[in-house]
This record gives C-alpha cells, structure tokens and sequence, in this order.
C-alpha cells in the first residue's frame, strides 16, 4: 500500500460537543479566571459525572482554557485557572 501526501487541504472546524444531558447549561463560556460553580451530584452516579465534566475540562483545554476539579460531599466543583 502506498500512501499519497498532499497539502493545501484546510483542516476541518472542530465540531466536538462541550455539553452533554447532564452538563449542559453549565456556564463554561461565561467563566473568568478564578471563577468556580459547583455541579450537585443528583441522581448522577458519581463515577459517571466525574468522568462527563473531566471530558469537558479536557476539550476546554484544546481551547484554551484550563479547569481544575475537586470532588466533595456535595458534588464536583470547578474553577477555572487560566
């Protein structure tokens, strides 16, 4: 098999999702650096949440942005750091 490079082909939008059912209308976009909002566990297993909103912080960072999470008794909270 031989492989063909080629160049002057633009690079698609970045077309991820930055939401899902249980995190959307959090506001990401609306955040300043030093900004936390806190994401109650609910019915949410915890294992599950946690995974969803580290996703999201991970995309984020593609961004430019950088989040930190920390869990406690009352669910998961994140600030945002740069």
């Amino acid at each position: 098999m031989q492989i063909t490079l080629t160049d002057q082909i633009p690079l698609p939008d970045d077309t991820r999702r930055i939401s899902s059912p249980q995190t959307k209308g959090l506001p990401w976009k609306e955040m300043k650096v030093g900004d936390s909002f806190l994401v109650p566990w609910l019915d949410t297993p915890h294992n599950l949440l946690c995974h969803r909103i580290n996703g999201l912080t991970a995309q984020l960072q593609h961004l430019g942005s950088k989040f930190m999470t920390r869990s406690s008794l009352e669910g998961i909270r994140v600030w945002r750091v740069r």
